[in-house]
Parts: C-alpha cells; sequence; structure tokens
C-alpha cells in the first residue's frame, strides 16, 4: 500500500482521480484505521464543490477519488507542498526541453499561479 498520494489529471484539464492518501491530504476525507491498519470506516468531510463534483460510489457510499471540474483544485496545495520555486522551474525546465526533443514548437499551462516561476 502507498504512502503517497497520487493524483492524475486527465489531458482536458476538467477530471482528475487521486488516492485515498491524496484524499486525505486535500481535506476531502478521514479515515479511521481498525485495529489491523486496515482502513474501516470513511468521513466525507468535503461534500460539494461550486463549479465541481466529487464522485461518489451509487453502492458503497464512498468516495471514488474521481474529481471533476472545480473540485480538482482541492488538490493543488497538495500536489504543491513542499516545493520550492527552484524546483518547480527545474520540472519546467526539463519539460520544456523534452518537448523541444519531440519536436514541439509551443507549449501553454493552465496554471496561472506558475507565471512566478518563469
Amino acid at each position: 500500500q502507498s504512502s503517497k498520494s497520487i493524483f492524475l489529471w486527465r489531458a482536458c484539464w476538467h477530471i482528475g482521480v487521486t488516492n485515498t492518501i491524496g484524499l486525505i491530504a486535500s481535506g476531502i476525507v478521514s479515515v479511521s484505521e481498525s485495529s489491523n491498519s486496515t482502513p474501516s470506516s470513511e468521513t466525507l468531510l468535503i461534500s460539494s464543490v461550486e463549479g465541481g463534483v466529487i464522485d461518489m460510489d451509487e453502492i458503497s457510499g464512498l468516495t471514488t477519488g474521481v474529481l471533476r471540474e472545480r473540485a480538482v483544485e482541492l488538490m493543488l496545495p497538495v500536489m504543491n507542498k513542499g516545493r520550492t520555486l527552484e524546483e518547480k522551474r527545474k520540472f519546467i525546465i526539463e519539460g520544456l526541453n523534452l518537448c523541444a526533443a519531440a519536436g514541439l514548437t509551443s507549449v501553454q499551462t493552465n496554471d496561472e499561479t506558475s507565471i512566478s516561476v518563469y
């Protein structure tokens, strides 16, 4: 079992999915442990997001980890936690170099907060 939060953002930027650790780290749920360290119950801490949806399993009533539209923004602090400006700059430079190596001549970001990295 992973102890790291994982977030996968769909290419359309409208939907993402996270694991239980990500749901906990973002404050969407809390999970109480049973005596054998397996999740025994999930408490939903954030049930709605204006302009977004947190998908719930229709049978169990538990979160699925799928976040839609503005609900994906709940993961931004988790993804950026502990990242320095220098690390972010390094990631962007490495990514741009990979794009150039693949023949891409322009790229864009939807992250308006990344301007400080440039």
